[in-house]
């Protein structure tokens, strides 16, 4: 989804069919954005922040959500922080974004969207902020990758560092 083409940034999105083992366009997202993060959650793809190269480089907390039963996008609520090359996860109903970088920050906080009342909310930030690293939902635990070395546990109530 999005992503960039000889310098220009996309809006366009696929869909993978594993029983063809083949590729379609799907219906393309609302805004261009390239190093934005994605996960899903309750049935439908988030797409959030990036970049979508207006004025050189334009930082975005936009939001969208696919829903493949309508093959339509549309806008939620933005995040608190303008973002790229962070990590988005789903867990416990909530859509989660860690780190990234923007503009003026490679300090970025931790927000949670929850989508039933479509709003973010900052929540406590990690041990080490970072940005272009890896988050995945591991024994109903979100853990942290961050530059091959840390591994943080994010649970229900706090984190611990494990290496």
């Amino acid at each position: 989804m999005g992503g960039f083409y000889g310098g220009l940034r996309l809006s366009t999105a696929e869909r993978y069919d594993c029983e063809t083992d083949q590729w379609s366009l799907i219906a393309p997202m609302n805004k261009k954005r390239t190093f934005a993060s994605a996960a899903v959650l309750n049935d439908k793809i988030y797409v959030a922040g990036g970049d979508d190269g207006n004025n050189c480089i334009n930082y975005l907390n936009s939001v969208e959500v696919y829903d493949p039963d309508t093959n339509r996008w549309t806008f939620v609520a933005p995040m608190l922080f303008e973002r790229e090359d962070f990590s988005c996860v789903a867990f416990h109903g909530c859509l989660y974004a860690l780190g990234g970088c923007n503009e003026t920050s490679s300090d970025l906080s931790t927000e949670k969207y929850d989508p039933a009342e479509d709003k973010w909310t900052e929540i406590p930030g990690m041990v080490i902020p970072s940005y272009c690293s890896k988050v995945e939902v591991i024994d109903d635990k979100i853990l942290h990758a961050v530059s091959y070395h840390l591994l943080t546990e994010l649970v229900p109530g706090g984190r611990e560092e494990i290496l």
